[in-house]
């Protein structure tokens, strides 16, 4: 063996001792389905459990509905259009405020979901009949058929989330969500006058 073959296997040979002598950490077991992590009982507030909160739970649910509705051919809107054609297709026409006002969101996010609408087909848009300043939208022929297989698409989901309950159960997990949305508002509206009252 030549003196640099075995300056060369030096470094490796000191290499597999010092591997050697470290643990090897053993491969990784596959994690159940959320949620039910095996650690979650013993997560403690402070230290992670948001993870597996009333949060976690709306959150996630929030998406895997989202994903249900969106990840598929059943609808052909975007995210967040929808729920401007259902409120049309109860309320008839309306004012881009009074739609930002009833969903609680920033009136530029209402402007933008709309136009995308309009250019869309999906809504038309007409001089209001007392204030000469804004516009009313209304629901074209093609904005009715989108909110029917919205609304098609929205019941699915419902059956395939409430799968195995009974209507009671049903009924009852609507009437918890809202009360839960009430609370929610209420604490929100609480400590806004707290904050302004500081």
């Amino acid at each position: 063996m030549q003196q640099g073959e075995a300056q060369h296997e030096r470094p490796a040979a000191e290499a597999g001792v010092a591997a050697a002598s470290e643990p090897v950490p053993a491969a990784a077991a596959p994690v159940p389905p959320w949620p039910e992590l095996p650690e979650q009982r013993a997560v403690s507030v402070g230290k992670g459990s948001a993870l597996f909160d009333l949060h976690a739970l709306v959150y996630r649910l929030f998406h895997a509905q989202r994903r249900y509705l969106f990840c598929n051919d059943k609808v052909e809107l975007g995210v967040g259009q929808p729920k401007i054609l259902t409120y049309l297709a109860v309320y008839g026409k309306a004012t881009q405020r009074q739609v930002a006002q009833y969903f609680s969101l920033d009136p530029a996010a209402i402007s933008r979901m709309i136009e995308a609408l309009k250019r869309g087909g999906y809504i038309e848009a007409a001089p209001h009949a007392r204030d000469r300043r804004a516009k009313e939208i209304e629901l074209t022929a093609r904005g009715r058929k989108a909110v029917a297989a919205w609304d098609a698409a929205c019941a699915d989901l419902e059956k395939a989330a409430c799968a195995g309950f009974t209507d009671e159960e049903r009924a009852t997990f609507k009437a918890l969500l809202t009360r839960a949305y009430g609370n929610l508002l209420d604490a929100a509206s609480e400590g806004g006058e707290r904050h302004g009252r500081a």
